[in-house]
């Protein structure tokens, strides 16, 4: 009589390996979902970071628009001052 369960296994061992390679599939299977979740989460920090920079950026841009370039003269001079230093940086290298 055939036993239903080794049906298809030519022993018991060869029941054995088939079975750990079920197992090792349902692991990989395991790990890869939740890699696929920590991908996720990760997607919406970024999303949300994404988010916070872009808020930033535009608090930075009004503020900048809101600073009265032409009637603060210390800004005018780090301004030129800045351009100096480039320049002679500039010159210099040649």
């Amino acid at each position: 009589m055939t036993n239903i369960r080794t049906h298809g296994f030519d022993s018991p061992a060869q029941l054995r390996e088939h079975w750990a390679e079920l197992e090792d599939d349902a692991l990989e299977a395991i790990r890869a979902g939740e890699a696929e979740r920590q991908l996720a989460k990760l997607r919406r920090e970024i999303g949300l970071l994404r988010s916070r920079l872009a808020e930033r950026k535009t608090a930075v841009l009004s503020i900048e628009r809101n600073i009265p370039w032409r009637s603060t003269p210390w800004l005018w001079a780090a301004g030129a001052m800045a351009a100096a230093v480039v320049v002679s940086t500039l010159l210099h290298r040649r």
